[in-house]
């Protein structure tokens, strides 16, 4: 698991870095819009029947985020810090999540991550272009994925409805 740790940890820290300019989407390290939502969850998991949840992109950064991320630097640890804190790893999405993938009988480690790393421009704006999602995917996501032991890859896809 260490091993891993470490791994996800490299990748994200050049995804906190990261400073391309794709469209569709909002970064601006220096202002608190960091790239961001790479997280493997462990502690508290059991040590097997892990699964990563793979987002569209993370949501638009509340002002106690951005502020966060202002005051403390963006760095990978920053941005883990930030997520360990009660509004990171309890935002309501984490949560019903994570009861799920319980109820499914996944209990093991949880890779949190996203298509596109990046928030929209806009909160209106669900989707990036398909330009930004390759770009990111290719920069990262792929990366993360050849993580999951080949034996252990599997499927579940769920989508979220707006109601």
């Amino acid at each position: 698991m260490d091993e891993l740790i470490s791994k996800i940890a490299l990748i994200g820290r050049r995804m906190a870095a990261c400073i391309s300019n794709c469209d569709g989407i909002k970064r601006n390290q220096s202002a608190g819009v960091p790239p961001r939502c790479l997280i493997l969850e462990s502690e508290g998991r059991s040590p097997s029947n892990g699964c990563a949840v793979i987002g569209i992109n993370p949501g638009n950064a509340e002002p106690e985020e951005i502020e966060f991320y202002k005051a403390n630097g963006v760095t990978y640890e920053v941005l883990l810090k930030y997520w360990s804190r009660s509004v990171g790893y309890n935002h309501p999405y984490y949560t019903q999540v994570r009861k799920f993938l319980n109820q499914a009988g996944l209990s093991g480690p949880i890779l949190w991550t996203e298509l596109a790393k990046c928030e929209g421009r806009t909160k209106t704006q669900k989707v990036p272009p398909l330009s930004t999602l390759r770009h990111c995917a290719g920069q990262f996501l792929l990366e993360e994925l050849q993580l999951i032991p080949q034996e252990k890859r599997g499927t579940l896809v769920l989508k979220q409805l707006d109601t």
